[in-house]
C-alpha cells in the first residue's frame, strides 16, 4: 500500500507541475491564488508527502481544472488487491 501511495504522489506532483507550467503560473502565483504555501506546492510537485484531498481541491480550483486532472485514478478508486 505504501508503494502505491509513493507512486501516486509522484504522479500527482508531475500533473500539478505540468498543469501549473502549461498555464504560465509560478509557484508564488499559485500560492497567491490558492492559499497553499509555496513550500507545500514545491513538496507536492516533488512527489513528497501525502497531500490532503482538500489541498488538491484548492489547487485544482486555483488552476481552473477538474480534480481528476491532478489526481490519478488509483488515489480515489478502491482497488482490490
Amino acid at each position: 500500500m505504501a508503494n502505491r501511495n509513493v507512486e501516486a504522489n509522484k504522479i500527482i506532483g508531475i500533473r500539478l507541475r505540468d498543469e501549473r507550467k502549461s498555464k504560465g503560473i509560478s509557484q508564488e502565483n499559485l500560492w497567491a491564488i490558492s492559499g497553499i504555501t509555496t513550500s507545500q506546492i514545491r513538496e507536492i510537485e516533488k512527489g513528497r508527502g501525502d497531500p490532503r484531498l482538500s489541498t488538491m481541491v484548492e489547487l485544482a480550483k486555483a488552476l481552473n481544472v477538474s480534480i481528476d486532472v491532478l489526481l490519478p485514478p488509483s488515489t480515489y478508486l478502491n482497488k482490490a488487491g
